[in-house]
């Protein structure tokens, strides 16, 4: 129930050790914060089509119209990924527009542990694409996800540390 927790209070031997457990009071966590962080990353430069030269040309000339579009919406050499972050109570909420790789939440959970962390991917903006972590990008780009993305190698692993700075020093 709400405004308890569990509590250790003996063990019973049935064949195995059993245990019994008590509730207690406990205290509820009334932060409430909510944030928004842009977190920059690199842009992968359009150009960046290694391997494709082997495609068929409908097939690379599809990717490129694909790429183009996505890269027209991104001024300059970097692009701001946006992240809206809420802590309400224990749980923490982190949403973005573009879609992550789930490193991010595995990684927030470990660095934010023992908070729960909730993540939501492809909400709150503007589309652009696919944050493959660094193992996809080893694999080859062949992939959709990372020959689509407009995202620099390291740019999952850059938000990952923006977001966990972000959490860990709360509201300014």
């Amino acid at each position: 129930p709400p405004a308890t927790a569990l509590e250790f209070a003996g063990a019973v031997e049935s064949g195995a050790s059993l245990a019994l457990w008590a509730r207690r009071a406990a205290g509820v966590d009334g932060t409430a914060w909510a944030l928004l962080r842009r977190v920059p990353l690199d842009r992968r430069p359009e150009a960046d089509a290694e391997g494709w030269a082997e495609l068929e040309p409908r097939v690379r000339e599809e990717r490129l119209r694909r790429r183009r579009r996505i890269l027209s919406r991104i001024e300059g050499d970097s692009v701001s990924a946006t992240v809206w972050l809420w802590r309400l109570g224990d749980a923490l909420l982190l949403a973005g527009p573009n879609e992550a790789y789930s490193l991010l939440q595995r990684e927030l959970r470990r660095r934010l542990h023992p908070h729960p962390v909730l993540v939501g991917n492809i909400v709150n903006g503007p589309y652009l694409g696919y944050l493959p972590d660094q193992a996809a990008f080893e694999r080859g780009g062949d992939t959709y996800q990372v020959w689509q993305s407009p995202f620099a190698r390291g740019s999952l692993e850059r938000l990952i540390d923006g977001a966990a700075e972000a959490i860990e020093g709360g509201p300014d």
